[in-house]
């Protein structure tokens, strides 16, 4: 439930957002087409006048914003068959639950207080996760405290 977006002076404040069920997955296929040329890549810079994750400029604020029941795969399909214990090339986490307090989008910085279970199809779980968190494009590190 929203409480104001203005499309004007780039402002969303949202009371709740939540999601049901939702399911993300990546699948990397063995790859066919030829070797691309190589490309020189330029250094990303970290400019606050340019930003990369909100170039418009937007103020979003989320009060509460909660994923129930989600799951997560990550396949690199290849001829190896998926161990039983944690396998890297064949991740598939479900039951994610996860909740997000005071959610917020300012320039190029996401910050919320998180918390969250999850269960991996090895048998790995994770009955609670706490955490303030701070998200940059080039950085992803746990917020300060107070």
């Amino acid at each position: 439930m929203a409480d104001s977006i203005n499309f004007l002076t780039k402002i969303a404040r949202v009371r709740t957002l939540r999601f049901t069920e939702p399911a993300f997955a990546i699948t990397s296929y063995p790859g066919k087409r030829p070797v691309l040329p190589e490309t020189k890549e330029e250094p990303i810079k970290n400019d606050p006048h340019h930003l990369r994750w909100n170039p418009a400029g937007w103020d979003i604020a989320i009060q509460h914003a909660v994923i129930d029941n989600g799951s997560f795969k990550n396949d690199n399909l290849s001829d190896v068959h998926p161990y039983d214990h944690f396998d890297g090339n064949h991740i598939h986490f479900f039951s994610i639950n996860w909740t997000f307090k005071d959610l917020e989008l300012k320039k190029d910085t996401l910050t919320a207080k998180m918390s969250m279970s999850t269960k991996e199809r090895s048998g790995f779980e994770v009955n609670r996760f706490d955490a303030r968190l701070k998200f940059f494009p080039w950085i992803f590190k746990p917020a300060e405290a107070g």
